[in-house]
């Protein structure tokens, strides 16, 4: 079996009802093909049902190079597999088609997360931050490992995802930051992220509730509902890429303990969306275009060699060029196609003429390093 079929069988078994996690989607394409007869009529329609998966696939995976998705490409049918053709045209050499149909979502996004898992060996990175209240206790603090939260990571990880979990973020930020993070904009999200380097932060809040129904006694079953609610945003932009909302329902003598398993089942729900989501959005981690960089408290020339050669080592590092220099900082620039992630690493891991350095910030494409201004042996 071909490894691109592994891997979508893989995201197959582990999320069998990665169908109902999101829909179909009612779509239009356009398309030309050369001739006049059946055959370029019918060239023409795959052209337009192509048109729709690159469309649908810029939206998922905002990037210039599509070579990662060309079995998808070259499969339209697969995705678009009942159209109606709302208008034909005819020239003197060729055929033109527009055409309406429903778009496989569920199944594009499954089968372009693992192709691009296939052709990227790094994982993506996610920043997760989840509140929780479950009745009838209070809401949750986010240093406290809550039961969505864990059952998230739990899948993510199961897919040999990274996740930096609410407790992790409250250590570097606090957790009223954090908490307020949760509620806030997809900027603030996004900035957070980046700053620990993740591809996507997923935003989520989960409820539950426990009803008695009317006539029934306080020894009886209750029926405990569940709510949850996620937002998907790309660190790289802020864009939010999927915002995902499900129930889960149960009865139980026990309040807490059947909105815990409520919660658990609507995570179960949420999950197959999330990974795939996810997978794609780590595209918009590695884009094409310049990196800045700007070294402060330099001591020598000899530190700033050696952090530049470290630079250039980076796969996908271009020509450095410097932008500004002064006798303690200096601020580069460069054309740069590899992974911030590893950029960030490959810096942050190694000594450099007798100093340590670390990484200040980093947001977006723009990476501050302090140099230590203590010698190492």
């Amino acid at each position: 079996m071909p490894r691109t079929a592994l891997l979508c069988a893989l995201f197959a078994a582990l999320y069998p009802s990665l169908a109902l996690a999101t829909g179909p989607i009612e779509t239009r394409g356009e398309g030309t093909a050369l001739g006049l007869g059946p055959a370029a009529r019918s060239e023409a329609i795959r052209e337009a049902q192509r048109a729709m998966v690159i469309s649908r696939l810029e939206t998922l995976a905002p990037t210039r190079d599509f070579s990662a998705f060309a079995t998808l490409i070259e499969k339209p049918e697969t995705y678009v597999p009942a159209y109606r053709v709302l208008s034909e045209s005819k020239t003197e050499d060729s055929t033109h088609v527009e055409i309406a149909g429903d778009l496989l979502d569920a199944k594009l996004r499954q089968d372009a997360a693992a192709c691009l898992l296939e052709g990227n060996g790094q994982r993506p990175r996610v920043a997760l931050i989840v509140t929780e209240r479950i009745e009838p206790s209070p809401p949750r603090a986010l240093a406290e490992k809550g039961v969505a939260e864990s059952a998230i990571a739990e899948k993510l990880r199961i897919a040999q995802f990274e996740v930096v979990e609410s407790k992790d973020l409250i250590a570097e930020f606090g957790e009223e930051q954090i908490r307020l993070c949760a509620g806030g904009s997809p900027d603030v999200a996004a900035q957070i992220a980046r700053h620990v380097l993740a591809d996507i932060a997923v935003l989520g809040a989960v409820t539950t509730v426990a009803e008695r129904e009317e006539g029934k006694t306080a020894s009886d079953l209750k029926r405990c509902r569940a709510h949850l609610r996620l937002r998907i945003i790309r660190a790289s932009d802020a864009y939010v890429l999927d915002e995902l909302e499900t129930d889960a329902e149960l009865y139980s003598a026990d309040v807490r303990e059947g909105g815990a398993t409520a919660v658990e089942d609507a995570c179960e729900k949420c999950v197959p969306a999330l990974t795939s989501t996810a997978a794609l959005g780590m595209l918009a981690g590695t884009p094409d275009g310049q990196v800045y960089v700007t070294i402060d408290g330099l001591g020598n020339g000899t530190q700033l060699e050696a952090i530049l050669a470290a630079l250039r080592s980076c796969p996908g590092m271009g020509e450095i060029q410097e932008m500004y220099t002064s006798d303690t900082m200096v601020r580069v620039a460069a054309a740069f196609s590899g992974s911030m992630r590893e950029l960030v690493d490959a810096v942050a891991s190694r000594k450099y003429a007798g100093v340590l350095v670390k990484i200040q910030s980093v947001i977006n494409r723009d990476v501050t390093i302090k140099v230590s201004s203590t010698p190492t042996s």
